[in-house]
């Protein structure tokens, strides 16, 4: 029979998750006017002007075309949102892949709606994908719904994802969706897991700064299914990935959309030092080659991937260095479909010379992972790196007028997430190897 005690706890639960709802649907409404979604002005504005012009040209190969549309559409426009957008992107910097831009060309072609339904698109999946997670964890529904709205009132890198009206948070819901998934893997739904696993090559011809993540869900995969069921699973990918190819070709009615894609985003490797060494990456790796005064990033971000990649053999290897405890330890521990991504997403920060702040909001991937059941070290980290990535946080290094230390407290803030992953691989290999001997 429940307590007067548990029933009471559970009201004053309901009670905080609808207040903290309420405030946060009104921080959200009192937010959206001032919101000029940068991000989101270009990612629409080149599917617009695609659509309202009859330009030939790409817009990789000829963004200038692009940009002369879309500032004329905004000059004589009475939107004061489209106005303003523009004068931040005169110019435009077409870094998606073809499939990204067509995607736009579904909203509308009037930009403030188009705006309005792409913020409630980015809370919608923020706030599913953060309460999905946390529910995966063990949290209860009243318990996950505190969560979800507390990450949407005072963690940053969703609020900036917003702000500039990027798809982290879309791209967060995605990963949330293959988690659960992944949590109840049932060998009886085994073509659904194919085709599932298989949209992973559509996850990353979307966006590919997910390619780890990708790859992180596709180890679990190896490791948990047939190897018959895991080639086909591999031959839908590749069917995917070309049907993605093929979308992103008609869309732009030319075959080497693609292949001007890879060229103008080569920039991003490190090629063009206006573009990485802008203010606000939050790569460490462009940190340290920024402070170096070296053009290559690219190589402190393989050091430090490799040095992360190194840490988690030798805690799986165990005191011993043993390697076949190595090896039984990684596959435990990538058997872990939340380990599997959140090792992937601590990589792809490690390695990536470009870490926009939005980009840290897969960061709540390992944060809502390690914070319970993991151990005292695991849980420590997740507090720490959420409290550093935090609105409060910020603010308070700003009002002290220590604004000089935002930037390396949030650069190195998923840092104190690794303990708590290499705890739990040394663990995995604990548990999966319990007899060795002495």
């Amino acid at each position: 029979m429940t307590s007067a005690r548990t029933v009471a706890a559970r009201v004053v639960g309901a009670l905080a998750a609808i207040v903290l709802a309420a405030y946060l649907a009104l921080v959200t409404v009192a937010a959206f006017p001032h919101q000029l979604t940068a991000d989101f002005y270009q990612f629409w504005g080149i599917a617009a002007a695609h659509k309202a012009s009859s330009i030939d040209a790409t817009p990789y190969s000829d963004p200038g075309a692009y940009a002369r549309v879309l500032n004329a559409t905004a000059d004589a426009s009475p939107s004061e949102k489209l106005r303003a957008a523009n004068e931040l992107r005169r110019e435009l910097d077409p870094t998606g892949t073809p499939l990204f831009y067509a995607t736009f060309a579904l909203l509308p072609s009037d930009y403030d709606t188009a705006q309005a339904l792409f913020v409630v698109l980015l809370h919608t999946c923020a706030l599913a994908g953060s309460f999905a997670i946390a529910r995966l964890r063990g949290f209860g529904t009243i318990a996950s719904a505190c969560i979800a709205a507390g990450i949407g009132l005072v963690f940053t890198p969703f609020i900036v994802d917003v702000n500039v009206g990027n798809v982290n948070s879309l791209q967060l819901a995605c990963i949330a969706a293959w988690l659960a998934f992944a949590s109840h893997h049932n060998p009886d739904r085994r073509r659904l897991e194919i085709i599932v696993i298989g949209l992973l090559a559509v996850f990353v011809a979307y966006k590919p700064n997910t390619l780890f993540i990708a790859a992180g869900f596709a180890t679990w995969y190896f490791l948990v299914a047939r190897r018959s069921d895991f080639r086909v699973a591999a031959r839908v990918a590749a069917a995917f990935a070309l049907a993605s190819w093929v979308a992103g070709a008609w869309y732009f009615g030319d075959a080497s959309a693609w292949s001007e894609w890879t060229r103008y985003a080569r920039r991003l490797a490190g090629v063009d030092p206006s573009i990485v060494f802008e203010s606000g990456n939050q790569s460490l790796a462009m940190w340290l080659a920024r402070h170096a005064r070296s053009q290559s990033p690219g190589m402190f971000g393989l050091a430090i991937g490799f040095a992360l990649t190194v840490a988690v053999v030798v805690a799986a290897a165990g005191p011993k260095r043993e390697p076949a405890r190595a090896l039984a330890g990684l596959r435990a521990a990538f058997s872990d479909p939340f380990f599997a991504a959140s090792f992937a997403i601590l990589l792809t920060f490690a390695v990536s010379p470009i870490v926009w702040i939005h980009y840290l909001v897969f960061a709540l991937v390992p944060m809502l992972w390690l914070v319970r059941g993991h151990g005292r070290i695991a849980t420590i980290g997740a507090v720490v790196a959420f409290l550093a990535m935090s609105r409060p946080a910020i603010d308070f290094l700003g009002s002290a007028g220590l604004a000089r230390l935002i930037e390396p407290v949030t650069l190195l803030s998923w840092l104190a997430l690794v303990p708590g992953l290499l705890s739990f691989v040394s663990r995995s290999s604990t548990v999966t190897q319990p007899h060795l001997p002495e």
